[in-house]
C-alpha cells in the first residue's frame, strides 16, 4: 500500500523542516509538498490532492483559521492544526475544530523544546487516523441510501479524468495527479426571514412632564459605537441562578480523546439545565486548551460547563472538565463529594487519564454511577470501566464504531466485556438521561 501523501503548511522554515522530517521518518507517510500560508495551501491542495494536511494557525497573507473553512468547502481534506498553548492559540484551536479540523497537536515552543518529542509521538498517529477516517467516510457516503442526506456532502468524489495540471505556483511540491473536474457547488438552502415589522406610529407627546423623544442618532462617539468586540476574548461565563444544594446520589463520567470536542458538544448540549447528576469529563488535551474548551461548551449548553479546580464540590446540573496536564479524581470528604487533582505520572501516555477517573469512582459504591467511553485512540478508560463493571456497575456505555472518529477506546472496553450498552453518538445523550432517570431516587 502506498504511503499517505501529506502537505505541510507553515510560515516557519524551521517548522516545515521539523514536521516534514517527522512525516518522512514514518514509512506509512510521505510529504508531497509544503506551503507558507493559507492561500498557498488552498492552491497546493487542489493540485497535489494530498491525503491530509498539517496547518499552522498563525501565518501571513492568510491564516490557517481563514483557510480552513475555504478548504472544507472547495476541497475537503483532513486537516491537523499545529496550535500554540497561548490563550489566543487555544481559543483559535477550539474554533478550528468546530470549522472542520480533524484534530490538533501542540506546536513546539522552539528548536530545543521537549515538546518536539511529544510532537513526534502524536503527529504521525494522528495523521494516520485522519486519513483512515476520511477514507472510511468517503466509502460510506458512496453507498446507496434510501433517502438523500439533508446536508450536502463534505467529501470529494473520485475523479476518473486527470487532465494536465496547470503551472505550479510558488510553493514547493512533487508533481502530483491533477485535480478532479470541478463539481457544481451545493446550494445552501435559503433562510427565510420574517418580514420587517412596520414601525409603530409615534405617540402623542404629552405635556412638559413627559421626557423628550430620543434623538434619531445615538449619543456617543461614532468610533465607540461601531467598535466591535475583540473576537479572541473568551466568552463571559453564563450567569445562572445557583440552585439550592440538593441531596443527590448519581454521577456521570465521560472519557474521550481524538474527535472528542465535537462529540462532547453533541452530548452535553442535549442534557437539560436541571440534569439531576454532576458530569465528570476527561478529554485528552494538553494544558491550556481545556479551559477554552470548557468556556466554549458553557456558551452552548443548558448545563453549566467549567474547567475543574481542586477541591470543587460537585453539584447536579454541572459538567467538570479535567484540566490538561492533571489527573482528576472524585473523593468524598466530610459528607461532600469533591474533585481532587494531582500530577501523578501519566497513564498510557495520558494525563488526565480516564482510567484514573473511573477507578476513583469505584471508591464511591454508594453512588449510582454511569460511565461512558467515546471516540479516541488507544485504550485509556477500558481498565477503569472494567473495575466498575466487576464491582457490579451496569450503567456502562460505549460509542458505536459507526460514529467514532477513532474506534479505539470504546473497542478496548468492548473487548474487555465491560460494556452494557453500545450506541451511536447521536443516541448517547438520550441513553445517559435514561440511565440516570432509572437510578434509584434518594
Amino acid at each position: 500500500m502506498p504511503p499517505y501523501r501529506i502537505l505541510v503548511v507553515d510560515d516557519s522554515a524551521f517548522m516545515r523542516k521539523v514536521v516534514s522530517d517527522i512525516v518522512n521518518n514514518d514509512e506509512t507517510l510521505t510529504v508531497v509538498g509544503t506551503a507558507c500560508n493559507g492561500a498557498e495551501a488552498l492552491e497546493a491542495v487542489k493540485l497535489l490532492r494530498p491525503d491530509a494536511v498539517t496547518m499552522d494557525l498563525e501565518m501571513p497573507v492568510m491564516t490557517g483559521l481563514e483557510a480552513l473553512p475555504m478548504l472544507m468547502k472547495e476541497a475537503p481534506t483532513p486537516v491537523i492544526m499545529l496550535s500554540s498553548s497561548t490563550v489566543e492559540g487555544a481559543a483559535a484551536t477550539i474554533q478550528a475544530l468546530e470549522l472542520g479540523a480533524f484534530d490538533f497537536v501542540p506546536k513546539p515552543s522552539g528548536p530545543n523544546s521537549s515538546d518536539l518529542g511529544r510532537l513526534q509521538e502524536s503527529l504521525a498517529a494522528t495523521l494516520r487516523a485522519a486519513v483512515a477516517f476520511h477514507r472510511k467516510e468517503t466509502v460510506s457516503r458512496l453507498q446507496p441510501t434510501p433517502l438523500p442526506s439533508p446536508a450536502p456532502s463534505t467529501l470529494p468524489s473520485p475523479a476518473p479524468l486527470r487532465p494536465k495540471p496547470p503551472e505550479p505556483p510558488a510553493w514547493r511540491g512533487v508533481a502530483p495527479p491533477a485535480p478532479p473536474p470541478k463539481q457544481p457547488a451545493a446550494t445552501k438552502p435559503a433562510v427565510l426571514k420574517p418580514p420587517a415589522r412596520p414601525a409603530a406610529p409615534a405617540p402623542v407627546k404629552p405635556a412638559a412632564s413627559a421626557p423628550a423623544a430620543p434623538s434619531a442618532k445615538p449619543v456617543g462617539k461614532p468610533a465607540e459605537r461601531l467598535k466591535p468586540s475583540a473576537p479572541e476574548a473568551p466568552p463571559p461565563a453564563k450567569q445562572r441562578p445557583k440552585p439550592p444544594v440538593a441531596v443527590w446520589n448519581r454521577v456521570v463520567a465521560i472519557g474521550t480523546s481524538t474527535g472528542g470536542p465535537r462529540a462532547l458538544q453533541q452530548v452535553l448540549t442535549r442534557l437539560p439545565e436541571h440534569f439531576p447528576a454532576p458530569v465528570l469529563v476527561v478529554q485528552h488535551m494538553p494544558a491550556g486548551f481545556t479551559r477554552s474548551l470548557a468556556q466554549r461548551l458553557n456558551t452552548l449548553c443548558a448545563i453549566e460547563v467549567t474547567e475543574a479546580e481542586d477541591g470543587m464540590e460537585l453539584r447536579p446540573g454541572a459538567a467538570y472538565i479535567a484540566p490538561g496536564g492533571l489527573h482528576m479524581t472524585l473523593r468524598k470528604e466530610g459528607g461532600a463529594y469533591r474533585i481532587r487533582l494531582n500530577e501523578d505520572p501519566p497513564r498510557s501516555g495520558h494525563r488526565p487519564s480516564v482510567d484514573t477517573l473511573f477507578e476513583s469512582l469505584a471508591l464511591t459504591p454508594e453512588l449510582d454511577r454511569t460511565a461512558v467511553l467515546m471516540t479516541g485512540m488507544g485504550s485509556d478508560g477500558a481498565k477503569g470501566m472494567k473495575a466498575l463493571y466487576d464491582q457490579g456497575v451496569r450503567r456502562t456505555i460505549a460509542e458505536d464504531a459507526s460514529s467514532c472518529i477513532v474506534y479505539g477506546m470504546p473497542r478496548a472496553a468492548v473487548e474487555l466485556g465491560c460494556v452494557a450498552k453500545t450506541v451511536p453518538l447521536e443516541s448517547i445523550a438520550d441513553q445517559i438521561r435514561k440511565e440516570v432517570e432509572q437510578a434509584e431516587e434518594v
